[in-house]
């Protein structure tokens, strides 16, 4: 009987992998081989290993074997009927890194983390600058708690070509490394700015709005969590203390979700304008059009924010 389960051994290793020590993980991986031929999960620490020492050759090898392995199905592996055919239709067509892309995607929305990276990696292997596999492989290292891992992936994102769009995750998960200083995190803040947003800024922004200190000011708010959501939790205190008489909120919701507390957000706010399907430089406009005094930005760099619509300097 060996002193760990093969199970047990590769935790240990994917925790080694996550602190670094490549050495030890691929050590432990490959005494579960040794116990077990096709044991799925070691296959795949040894394929992640390979990929990361610049071996596509190994870690399609490695990704080979444990997609024919064997796999101990529970309940919350089941697969829906969707993902199973985006699954089955990579397998058919093994050659192409895009199935595999796709069907990690469809896995990733599925929290399954595993087998999302190990169809990211299979589309890397086969198209190494692949920026979106690139960008969504450290997104799944992130949710997983591999944050270095995680943010070097997206580091390499960010140099390939259409990198900018990898940039708000990089600086998202960013902030869940330790030992980073403010000084730091404000710097690679400052290179996002002068590579994304800086262009975009217009030499003389002009305002419709009159800068009267007496009137009613005009206050939007951009964000896609006006829902259950921390951040639209938070607004609702804020909502119910505004005075509608200084005050005239306006919503600018890039949100699909909706419930109580959008019921309740709706209330408190004199306009709700709907912009999933405005452009930035649309959003800009309908900003300007709107007269806005402050531009409230609350979603930062996290998913659905319209920090280039802001950019654009479409209020003061």
């Amino acid at each position: 009987m060996p002193e760990f389960t093969n199970e047990q051994l590769a935790a240990i290793a994917r925790q080694l992998l996550a602190s670094g020590d490549a050495g030890g993980a691929e050590g432990l991986a490959r005494r579960a081989l040794a116990d077990s031929p096709e044991h799925r999960e070691s296959l795949l620490i040894l394929a992640r290993i390979a990929a990361e020492r610049n071996d596509p050759q190994a870690a399609s090898a490695f990704m080979e074997r444990a997609a024919a392995a064997p796999r101990q199905v529970h309940p919350k592996d089941l697969l829906s009927e969707e993902v199973a055919k985006l699954l089955t239709a990579a397998e058919a067509d093994a050659n192409n890194p895009c199935a595999w892309f796709e069907a990690g995607k469809a896995l990733q929305e599925a929290r399954d983390a595993d087998r999302a990276e190990a169809c990211y990696r299979r589309a890397l292997a086969l198209e190494p600058r692949y920026t979106a596999a690139m960008n969504n492989l450290g997104l799944v290292l992130n949710d997983r708690g591999e944050t270095e891992a995680a943010l070097a992936a997206l580091r390499t994102a960010l140099d390939m070509p259409g990198g900018a769009a990898a940039y708000d995750n990089y600086l998202y998960v960013l902030h869940f490394l330790d030992g980073l200083s403010a000084d730091t995190v404000a710097a690679e803040h400052r290179q996002w700015a002068a590579r994304c947003a800086g262009p975009l800024a217009p030499a003389d922004p002009q305002f419709p709005n009159v800068p009267d200190p007496g009137k009613r000011l005009r206050v939007g708010y951009v964000s896609p969590h006006f829902h259950r959501h921390p951040v639209g939790r938070l607004l609702l205190k804020l909502f119910e203390n505004a005075d509608p008489r200084e005050v005239e909120v306006f919503c600018y919701s890039g949100g699909s979700q909706s419930d109580d507390v959008t019921a309740l957000l709706q209330l408190g706010a004199s306009h709700w304008i709907d912009i999933r399907n405005l452009s930035d430089a649309a959003l800009a406009d309908r900003i300007r059009t709107d007269r806005i005094d402050i531009l409230v930005d609350l979603p930062m760099h996290m998913a659905g924010n319209r920090l280039l619509a802001f950019a654009l300097r479409p209020a003061p």
